[in-house]
């Protein structure tokens, strides 16, 4: 055989190229695994998610699409005429105000006393921890117990608050009845029941912070108040970033101060309703099922904006170490 006829001769398959689709198997079957192990770690946060929240969700969409009174009557389709009454309903385009109003009074006054008091009780301030469980309690309290304490703080008659205001001079007021000042009052009860979970997600955040950062910049020359923007205001920015979210979240799905201040009527000219009450009295008062599904729905929808709208800015500003 000629050297011309050896080289046309196929040439055997070499032990790597044989090996290849076995390697590319092994590797394929090693990501399968680590998908369903992911899926199987996740799964205990997942599943409560979509059962309690996203199928609830997709069943009060498909409600507000329907004719339903709660009484017994059988349902109607009516497509999105629930939605078109929505929409020029003004009675909830106030409620809508209110609670957006309601959440740009709480939202960054618990985030910033949160940071605040954190960064306080961070710096080795006397009985830090025994200060640290006094402002938390107020959030493991019932909410039903300690908003009926603050009613009658905010009482206009016997209240504590006009009592303390009669010895500076100050007349009493209507905390509860006056228009201009029930949403007020509904936010100092919130930021009151919700700084100390601020302040616990903030002390851990400045506590995961490495010491010889600090030490660094003291042999710098930095002050505590150059530490505190220059070090710690940036290092703690997905804290931040998580408080604003969640905070606003809660406190558009305002409810239980808002009923309780209010009686369930949404207080005089319903300048305390909220979007939440609006659709408990729909819902559960009128037993109109499928409209009080429809405000339900559109709060979803606005929550969802909301804080779509906040991760696009917000994620541009949150540095990640």
């Amino acid at each position: 055989m000629t050297k011309l006829d050896a080289r046309a001769q196929p040439r055997p398959p070499t032990r790597r190229r044989a090996e290849r689709p076995a390697s590319r198997q092994r590797q394929r079957q090693r990501r399968n695994g680590e998908t369903l192990l992911g899926l199987l770690l996740t799964a205990p946060a997942v599943l409560p998610l979509l059962v309690f929240f996203v199928v609830p969700s997709l069943f009060v969409a498909v409600i507000s699409l329907y004719d339903w009174s709660l009484l017994g009557d059988s349902p109607t389709f009516v497509g999105i005429d629930n939605y078109r009454e929505l929409a020029g309903d003004e009675k909830f385009w106030q409620a809508l105000r209110q609670t957006a109003y309601f959440a740009l009074l709480t939202v960054p006054t618990t985030t910033v006393l949160g940071f605040v008091l954190g960064w306080a009780l961070y710096r080795r301030i006397r009985t830090g921890h025994v200060l640290e469980s006094v402002i938390f309690s107020p959030y493991v309290l019932p909410p039903v117990a300690t908003v009926l304490t603050w009613s009658w703080i905010f009482h206009g008659d016997y209240g504590v608050l006009n009592s303390l205001l009669g010895h500076l001079g100050i007349g009493p007021v209507d905390w509860l009845g006056d228009p201009r000042w029930i949403v007020p009052a509904m936010a100092v009860y919130a930021v009151w029941q919700g700084t100390g979970f601020s302040l616990v997600l903030y002390l851990s955040s400045f506590g995961r912070i490495p010491r010889e950062v600090y030490e660094a910049a003291a042999v710098d020359g930095a002050g505590a108040g150059r530490m505190l923007r220059s070090i710690a205001f940036p290092l703690v920015s997905p804290t931040t970033y998580l408080l604003v979210v969640f905070n606003t979240s809660v406190a558009l799905k305002v409810f239980v101060v808002s009923f309780m201040f209010t009686t369930g009527t949404g207080g005089t000219g319903l300048s305390g309703l909220t979007v939440n009450l609006y659709q408990y009295q729909q819902a559960f008062v009128n037993f109109d099922g499928g409209y009080g599904a429809a405000v339900a729905t559109a709060l979803t929808a606005v929550i969802m904006a909301v804080l779509a709208v906040g991760a696009a800015l917000g994620q541009r500003r949150v540095f990640y170490r």
